[in-house]
């Protein structure tokens, strides 16, 4: 029966898996055998993209509660977009973050307003900043958020992420912000042609 078995997978067909930071990974428990290099780094990305694509709000809101932020949920979202435009692309323009919402930005604009007021953020023209008690609620949830992170990677796939998380979470998070703003563009050139 073995050989059988070996012979007809000879014959089976090969076919390449969706390389996307959206799709789902395969089963990767407590058996998983731990890779090296750059197939383990693959690994994690996977973890992790299968971890952030299954995120909702309740988890959102579960983060950060256990975090020491200051900051309802709306408040930490709008901290946190900056944090991420930041590190992403070098700036937090209120046209890009909208666009990866697929939103219009006087949407968004009431939550970025208040925490101008409230003194965590600052505005120059539509690109935000953090105040230095911005930076500082950015650095808690953030924690709150790669520990929560860390637990769920180790869960998926039954080791500790070690340092590489950072390095998975960002390579992500750029591939998912490319897709999200590739998409929002997309998709707006589509209405604008259709208006004319």
């Amino acid at each position: 029966m073995a050989a059988l078995g070996f012979v007809v997978a000879l014959f089976l067909r090969q076919v390449q898996l969706r390389d996307s930071a959206r799709a789902g990974s395969t089963d990767m428990g407590e058996g998983f055998g731990q890779p090296s290099g750059a197939d383990s780094q693959r690994v994690l990305e996977a973890a992790v993209g299968k971890i952030i694509g299954t995120t909702g709000v309740e988890d959102a809101r579960r983060i950060v509660a256990a975090s020491d932020t200051r900051l309802d949920i709306a408040g930490a979202w709008a901290v946190m977009q900056v944090e991420l435009f930041t590190r992403m692309t070098g700036h937090a323009g209120l046209g890009l973050i909208a666009a990866r919402r697929h939103m219009p930005p006087e949407a968004l604009l009431p939550v970025f307003d208040r925490m101008i007021d409230e003194g965590y953020l600052t505005r120059a023209g539509n690109f935000f900043s953090h105040t230095d008690a911005g930076a500082r609620e950015a650095r808690v949830i953030g924690k709150a958020w790669a520990t929560w992170l860390e637990e769920r990677v180790q869960q998926d796939i039954g080791r500790p992420a070690g340092t590489d998380l950072r390095a998975a979470v960002d390579a992500i998070s750029k591939r998912l912000l490319v897709e999200d703003l590739g998409n929002g563009l997309t998709q707006r050139s589509g209405e604008l042609a259709s208006a004319r």
